[in-house]
């Protein structure tokens, strides 16, 4: 019988609004009324029975804060009247921030942009118009949102063995000998060697579905090896090694299929150096999503039923099953993806019994469910598996 619950998890419909795993500690906080000593162009006004800043020509709020470095989330609770008047720009000591501030329009709700503490000592935050005045601030504050790690999200007997994504090496003498099968024949053939020449980065365009099917090279080399496949495969990730990242969004997935795979499947046949810059790689991908999903800056926001943000949390799944243990931050990117996917998992799977797991996870890949059908796997439980335990199981 298969669990309705995750083992590490502990996600029900009876808790499933839950967040146990992520703390906030709130940093600086000031209301309404206590608005205009922190800057000027503000009008206090009441609106629907309570204060609210109005903001007005010549506006801007500023304070300062002594705080460690790190990533800090700055919120504000507010409403702007329309499209024209709802972007505001914040600064970190005077350096401002990538991405405009953007504020509710017709509804007052809550809305926050992350911001980076480089260095440790005194900062001064600051709030000035992008756009026409207008708005109307309930009260700002300034939070660090943490992940707190309750269990170790992956199985002692699996940090230090290769491959653990999918499958692990016992299971190869096994999945070697279906390569006859007719059934297997009917879905799968192994690929041949990768001639293609990986491309170069592109800043600012989508660079990680060059990467997409690399995994599928990696599988052919484990299951039928050959020099020159490898050969190919390591080129391409001497390559990725040159990519700063691919972004927080369909991308970083796309990107972390194929390098994150190939990692772990082919960790024994890569060479020490490379392995270390692409796990640096992995590394590098991994933080750029964990550091935004935690402020609703990744692809789909906090919306868990969208695929971007499926997509967005799978390269940080990928990513850190694949490199778990070798660097400490590894062990919070994986709690952090069973909080952000738990959810939808167990949403689908315990509302409807009848419902074939592994079809809840089309945003993993379709070819994962021929990987399913070929191998004779079936899905046990939860997305983390991919990195807790071997994830795909002989069906019993």
């Amino acid at each position: 019988m298969r669990p309705s619950t995750g083992h590490f998890s502990g996600v029900s419909l009876s808790n499933l609004t839950d967040t146990p795993v992520l703390i906030q500690d709130s940093i600086f906080e000031a209301s309404a009324e206590e608005l205009p000593a922190l800057g000027e162009g503000m009008k206090l006004e009441e609106r629907d029975g309570k204060q609210m800043a109005h903001t007005q020509e010549g506006f801007f709020m500023e304070f300062e804060v002594v705080l460690p470095a790190g990533e800090y989330s700055f919120s504000i609770q507010a409403v702007a009247p329309n499209r024209s008047s709802d972007l505001y720009w914040v600064q970190v000591d005077g350096e401002q921030v990538e991405r405009p501030l953007a504020l509710p329009v017709g509804a007052v709700s809550e809305r926050s942009i992350m911001l980076r503490l480089r260095e440790p000592g005194k900062h001064k935050i600051r709030m000035e118009l992008r756009e026409a005045p207008g708005s109307a601030i309930g009260r700002i504050g300034l939070y660090r949102t943490s992940v707190n790690v309750v269990n170790p999200p992956m199985r002692q007997e699996l940090r230090d063995r290769h491959p653990r994504i999918f499958f692990t090496s016992s299971d190869l003498d096994a999945m070697k000998a279906r390569l006859n099968a007719p059934q297997v024949q009917r879905f799968y053939n192994p690929t041949g060697v990768l001639t293609r020449k990986p491309p170069a980065f592109r800043p600012g365009q989508r660079n990680g579905g060059s990467y997409r099917s690399l995994g599928s090279y990696a599988m052919s080399y484990l299951l039928e090896p050959d020099d020159e496949k490898l050969k190919g495969i390591l080129e391409w990730l001497e390559m990725a090694t040159t990519y700063p990242h691919c972004g927080v969004d369909l991308d970083a997935e796309y990107f972390m299929e194929g390098v994150a795979l190939t990692y772990d499947w082919l960790y024994e046949y890569i060479p020490e150096e490379l392995r270390i810059r692409v796990r640096d790689t992995i590394a590098r991908q991994c933080r750029e999503v964990y550091e935004v999903s935690l402020h609703g800056r990744t692809g789909g926001g906090f919306s868990f039923q969208q695929n971007h943000y499926w997509f967005a949390h799978l390269s940080m799944a990928l990513g850190a099953a694949a490199i778990y243990g070798e660097m400490p931050e590894t062990e919070r990117w994986q709690t952090s993806v069973s909080h952000g996917i738990m959810p939808a998992l167990h949403l689908h799977t315990t509302a409807d019994k009848s419902m074939k797991q592994e079809s809840v996870l089309l945003s993993l890949q379709r070819k994962s469910s021929a990987f399913l059908e070929v191998f004779g796997v079936v899905f046990v439980s939860e997305l983390v598996d991919l990195g807790s335990r071997c994830a795909f199981l002989p069906p019993s």
